[in-house]
């Protein structure tokens, strides 16, 4: 599913430059067009809070002390509100500056990050020249004087994801250098960074280090593992079917996301595994983004020992009055 409330949210939250603050003038305009615009437009707005709760949360991100509120502190109250909201589409990015001004002064982390919930390590460098100004294994404490486990709870807020698929949202932070850019793009760009963190050997250190032209990040190819051999895909190669390279008896349904077109991809992989009497079947939803109902249900029907039902409750028709005539009809298509 996919809203078009996240257009009007940009066009309707001034979140194009971080370093702005907004004056309690602004704060409370932009907290009611949120709330106008939530109400109105997305389809269920109560379907996992309720209508007096929402209305007070959208009270509480307006108080704050002092006379304005930086633009970022707003940005990641609306975000945690939306999360309340629970859908998980239902998310805003900041405009980036124009590529003309940003291109000459932003400057990256000089090396390659892992993440794991609220701690970092330092895992190699992301440029050709070998430098590392930061031992690998090295535990992340603090970056430019901020603790790394706030950085990373910013980070995961800007991240979008299917509900509370917290596994992908992690997965998604540590791919490739999305962690070097959200930096830059949230906190600094700047040549030179300031870094505290404890060594594998048990030093705890902190040291200056120079930051590396964002053009010049340097990510080699892993390429793609030829040992294996895709035998059955659906939809866009989001969902695959192979056994284990070296261990014929296990089978993978590797899901990126859920199509309808899956249930001919689950047949097929459960026809091959009996025809190769394979033993076991491994389900990766690591990186599962969401996607139909019905087709994660006929996917549990292969897998389910036993009969089952399933239902989603959801109360929506506190929201009734705000729906349009075809979302109701819909609505009782689906009774």
């Amino acid at each position: 599913m996919r809203f078009t409330h996240i257009t009007l949210l940009l066009s309707f939250l001034p979140l194009f430059v971080f370093s702005q603050k907004f004056s309690r003038q602004q704060i409370s305009r932009d907290a009611k067009a949120l709330e106008r615009i939530l109400f109105k437009v997305h389809p269920q707005p109560f379907a996992y809070v309720a209508a007096d709760s929402l209305r007070k949360r959208l009270k509480e991100i307006q108080e704050f002390d002092g006379d304005s509120l930086p633009a970022l502190e707003w940005e990641i109250r609306v975000r945690r509100l939306l999360i309340s909201v629970g859908c998980g589409h239902t998310y805003i990015t900041g405009k980036a500056p124009s590529k003309k001004s940003a291109r000459k002064k932003r400057y990256a982390l000089p090396f390659r990050v892992f993440a794991d919930s609220d701690k970092a390590w330092v895992v190699g460098n992301v440029d050709s020249t070998g430098k590392m100004p930061v031992p690998a294994g090295s535990w992340l404490i603090e970056i430019d004087h901020k603790p790394v486990d706030s950085l990373l709870a910013v980070m995961h807020l800007h991240q979008s994801t299917d509900g509370y698929n917290r596994t992908f949202n992690e997965r998604l932070l540590n791919k490739d250098l999305i962690f070097n850019y959200l930096y830059m793009k949230y906190f600094s760009a700047d040549s030179l960074h300031h870094v505290s963190f404890l060594t594998p050997d048990g030093q705890v250190l902190s040291t200056p280090v120079k930051g590396i032209r964002d053009k010049d990040l340097y990510t080699p190819d892993p390429g793609r593992d030829s040992t294996i051999k895709i035998l059955y895909r659906a939809g866009k190669g989001d969902q695959t079917f192979y056994y284990q390279p070296g261990h014929p008896e296990i089978g993978v349904l590797k899901l990126s996301a859920f199509h309808g077109k899956g249930t001919r991809l689950y047949k097929k992989a459960v026809r091959n595994m009996k025809k190769t009497k394979a033993k076991y079947l491994v389900i990766d939803m690591r990186d599962n983004t969401g996607g139909s109902f019905s087709s994660s249900v006929n996917l549990i029907r292969h897998v389910a020992d036993k009969p089952f039902s399933m239902r989603v409750h959801r109360r929506v028709f506190r929201s009734w009055r705000h729906q349009s005539l075809l979302n109701h009809w819909n609505r009782f298509n689906a009774f």
